[in-house]
């Protein structure tokens, strides 16, 4: 249905800009960031427009192969088929390299979520969560509470190992998801027009509190040494075998991974930090989700891209989206009504942290980060002041690079 959706597309902006869509799938971040760069160099433009994952679509902006969105024609955010908000978070120097839309269905398969045993919350009696999640109760502490209270040990050897039933199973990227559903942002910008690293009392709230989860006997953290060689197995495998209450990852488990479940699962938002929290927001992948961006050997011709990718937008809202929402995820995902009304929620709070954009090798990465300083419970304010000065000057290279790129322009 979804293949069916994006041939009807492509074949209706074919016809109208009378013109043929040639797709090339370079295979990995790597390798499409080598053919952009090749292609910019050589001159030879033979790539006219780009979908990257947000991570790899900063990286090659920064170093000067992709054009400023911003100062493109035809493209109107104000329109549905945009995410005007995952701008906002992403502008450097009022610059983005990328922008994202209907067309970048990456983005919802991306989107991590937080899945639910039905089964296992009627045996323990817990409360109706699609009520919690509408009356804004949803909430970090409410998570931590109703992992705490559900355990069993099947195999009866006294231990708490992975064949066992738990409130909670998942992988350090539980980390990320709750950083961002919490309303963080780890960088904000100077009075300079620079940015640097953001470390509010907050921030110290939620780490410590998550730090506290990952050590809770009732959750099964595949992070932890005696899993680390099968985490996703294991985490997973918990879920799929209905042995854990809560599970915490992208949407496309969902829609392949979670198919055969024997047993039926609900499907909420990831938690908020406190019930003062307005909205829910969604963590989405920034290594496997999806943009749109134009190498600056498009420029001769970017007019009539951007008219091309108004109207791929605006087709892939009107066809693309049903196909992928209304159908995929309400047929092989979301089981029943009220999941359907969270993944309403859920598809349109996607958040791109900039932190996990421009400081993933230093502050955010999962060996000696921030996911391993949480994991192990490393106090916060030590871990902050040990990455604090390098962080600061990989953001004042960034603003430099985009400064350097704009003069060029």
């Amino acid at each position: 249905m979804l293949n069916d959706a994006v041939f009807e597309r492509n074949q209706i902006v074919e016809e109208k800009f009378n013109i043929q869509l040639e797709w090339f799938d370079r295979g990995s971040a790597s390798a499409l960031s080598k053919t952009l760069k090749d292609d910019v160099l050589s001159g030879s433009a033979e790539c006219d427009i780009i979908l990257h994952s947000a991570l790899t679509a900063m990286t090659d902006g920064l170093s000067g192969l992709l054009m400023d969105m911003n100062k493109l024609p035809h493209i109107d955010l104000d329109k549905p088929w945009w995410n005007s908000q995952l701008r906002e978070r992403t502008s450097l120097l009022d610059t983005n390299y990328f922008y994202v839309c209907d067309m970048n269905v990456g983005t919802w398969t991306q989107s991590y979520v937080t899945y639910f045993s039905k089964q296992i919350a009627e045996n323990y009696k817990v409360e109706n969560l699609y009520d919690t999640v509408r009356e804004g109760k949803w909430t970090l502490e409410k998570l931590d509470t109703l992992t705490r209270g559900i355990y069993e040990d099947l195999n009866g050897n006294s231990q708490y190992d992975e064949n066992d039933l738990y409130g909670l199973a998942d992988c350090s990227c539980i980390i990320d998801c709750l950083l961002v559903s919490s309303g963080l942002s780890l960088t904000a910008k100077t009075e300079d027009e620079g940015m640097e690293v953001a470390i509010s009392e907050q921030f110290y709230q939620v780490y410590d509190q998550i730090a506290n989860l990952l050590q809770a006997p009732e959750m099964l953290y595949t992070d932890r040494p005696e899993y680390t060689a099968k985490r996703d197995v294991y985490d997973r495998g918990a879920f799929i075998d209905n042995r854990a209450l809560f599970f915490i990852e992208g949407l496309y488990v969902g829609g392949t991974k979670l198919r055969d479940m024997q047993t039926e699962y609900g499907i909420l938002p990831l938690p908020k930090f406190d019930e003062t929290q307005e909205n829910y927001y969604t963590y989405s992948h920034s290594s496997h989700n999806s943009t749109v961006s134009l190498p600056v050997t498009s420029a001769q011709k970017s007019d009539m891209l951007c008219m091309i990718l108004e109207d791929m937008a605006y087709y892939s809202m009107d066809l693309i989206r049903p196909a992928y929402y209304e159908k995929t995820l309400t047929g092989k995902i979301a089981l029943d009504d009220d999941s359907v009304e969270m993944l309403e929620i859920i598809t349109q709070s996607t958040v791109y942290e900039p932190a996990f954009l421009l400081l993933s090798n230093n502050l955010t990465n999962g060996g000696s980060g921030l996911r391993a300083a949480i994991s192990n419970a490393k106090p916060a304010a030590s871990f902050i002041e040990s990455v604090l000065e390098a962080n600061n000057k990989i953001l004042a290279d960034a603003i430099e690079a985009v400064r350097v790129n704009q003069s060029a322009e």
